[in-house]
């Protein structure tokens, strides 16, 4: 009954966009992205109105980064008309760090904005994957 019970909860977490690394298990309109060696990752922001990217990011491989949207007006998350975020604060990390201010910010026009997530060719790793041979005998 435990395990069904875990699984559920696993299953609504997933569902809802929550995220274990930040406070509480929540999102709240935060979001954290892993580029691996497998999966580089490109973020790109793109103003809905216009059309035009206002931001983009390489992450490197190996480093996470997030993405932290700012609202002006009271907004809670998953309900609509949704309010387009006036700023957006994001900072590059260790894998291991833990998230605390995010000291970039992109002040926005107030437009909707969608956040495109792309993968890179594999070929733009930084770096090789180190590969541990073993003598068999």
């Amino acid at each position: 009954m435990k395990r069904f019970a875990l699984i559920g909860i696993v299953t609504l977490m997933m569902l809802a966009g929550c995220s274990t690394k930040f406070p509480y298990g929540t999102s709240w309109d935060r979001h954290n992205f892993v580029s691996t060696a497998h999966m580089p990752l490109t973020l790109t922001l793109v103003d809905t109105v216009t059309g035009d990217t206002v931001w983009s990011l390489d992450i490197p491989v190996g480093k996470q980064a997030v993405v932290d949207f700012e609202h002006t007006e009271d907004w809670t998350a998953g309900q609509s008309p949704a309010v387009p975020p006036n700023s957006m604060r994001w900072q590059v990390l260790d894998l291991d760090s833990a998230v605390a201010n995010l000291e970039n910010k992109q002040p926005l026009n107030g437009n909707p904005v969608l956040l495109k997530v792309s993968v890179r060719e594999l070929a733009q790793a930084t770096e090789p994957m180190p590969t541990k041979t073993t003598d068999v005998q």
